[in-house]
């Protein structure tokens, strides 16, 4: 499989993630036991105070995001490697089979 095909798979999971959040975000509040008024009033006094939140020192928000963020980057790398791992025992496999070794 190619580096754009991979790069496609992980859009795709990307893509899925986001399609999930949003939809799980509308049936919350579908089930809402607010009323449409109230609950936009709590939507934007939320957005209205992200970016002084995001900004006091003590928002664990960031550390959890840059923890996240790392945490995935790891695991993309992790998954390349092993995916570069198998080709390569794969290759090695062919190279063996077609010198007269027996594979079991």
């Amino acid at each position: 499989m190619s580096s754009s095909a991979s790069d496609s798979d992980l859009f795709s999971l990307l893509a899925g993630l986001v399609i999930g959040l949003l939809g799980g975000s509308v049936v919350g509040l579908l089930y809402s036991p607010k009323s449409g008024d109230a609950l936009r009033q709590d939507f934007n006094s939320l957005v209205q105070s992200l970016p002084e939140r995001l900004n006091d020192p003590n928002c664990k928000t960031k550390a959890f995001i840059e923890k996240a963020r790392v945490s995935i980057e790891d695991t993309v790398d992790r998954f390349k490697e092993d995916k570069a791992a198998s080709k390569m025992a794969k290759a090695k496999a062919q190279e063996m089979a077609s010198a007269g070794y027996e594979l079991n």
